[in-house]
């Protein structure tokens, strides 16, 4: 696919837009600063580069920006699709929580390449494993079968160990004795508006108890998904938040004791940070 000119990224935009999910290029230079100049006049686009094999490859990924889910509810239908092995229900509901997603985890990538390997579809399988390689620690050796094998024992691992860990459900009831009653819309616009915690709080009017559980609840589903540096910045943010609750205090000694069970890693190499929301983005 190439971006020569304006007529032809519209038309590529309005496949994007309707299929949904990600394009992967391979540009020169010149085309790769067109296309990031282009990608800013349309606030449901975002893209990145990511490097294989000495080849550098940009990446378009549609969000919509106007699509409200619950996130972790759709999230555990789609994890029981995928280990239940109905791989096509379950891409169907990877790809609507890619897009609705403000910054898409390794596993995610690795689960929606996943299924299309499961369904013998290749040519997405390696686009979407090529990211989750890259976004393991930059890793830039990729071999389709390996990454396949690789993910496929970390995704299992980690489902196998949630039984071991408090569920969000769990949490939303342990929550509920600091009287905040709307867990899930606040949860929701975190993830739907691209809106950080302070910002949020104001909006909702969070007591700053409110906002260090968000930001704790936040902090253990990034270990459970294997984003270890978001989960560091989340906990790190309420370790030094002074006047801390006895409530708090004592979910932040739960969530730092069990910090490297959450973890499944590899090596010991930490990951790029890549986002952490400090405030609104305006366009």
């Amino acid at each position: 696919m190439s971006f020569y000119n304006n007529h032809s990224f519209k038309k590529d935009y309005k496949e994007l837009f309707n299929n949904g999910g990600i394009i992967k290029l391979k540009l020169n230079s010149k085309e790769i600063k067109f296309v990031k100049e282009h990608v800013k006049e349309y606030l449901d686009l975002e893209c990145f580069e990511i490097k294989s094999s000495d080849e550098i490859y940009l990446i378009i990924r549609y969000r919509d920006i106007k699509n409200k889910i619950s996130y972790h509810d759709l999230m555990k239908k789609a994890d029981r699709d995928f280990f239940g092995k109905r791989f096509r229900k379950s891409l169907t509901d990877y790809l609507e929580l890619l897009e609705c997603s403000i910054c898409p985890t390794t596993e995610l990538y690795a689960k929606i390449g996943l299924c299309y390997y499961n369904l013998n579809d290749l040519s997405k399988a390696e686009d979407y494993l090529m990211i989750a390689n890259y976004k393991n620690n930059e890793n830039e050796n990729f071999d389709l079968e390996n990454s396949a094998k690789y993910f496929e024992e970390r995704v299992n691992k980690i489902e196998s160990e949630k039984y071991n860990t408090k569920s969000l459900d769990d949490k939303k009831e342990e929550f509920k004795k600091i009287k905040l009653n709307n867990f899930e819309e606040i949860m929701d616009h975190i993830f739907m508006y691209d809106s950080d915690i302070e910002t949020t709080g104001m909006e909702f009017d969070l007591s700053s108890e409110e906002r260090d559980y968000i930001k704790l609840v936040l902090a253990e589903e990034f270990y459970k998904q294997g984003d270890i540096e978001k989960g560091n910045y989340y906990l790190n943010t309420v370790e030094i938040s002074p006047n801390k609750s006895k409530k708090i205090i004592k979910y932040c000694e739960e969530v730092r004791k069990n910090k490297n069970f959450y973890q499944y890693r590899e090596d010991n190499k930490p990951k790029k940070l890549t986002f952490i929301r400090a405030g609104k983005r305006y366009c």
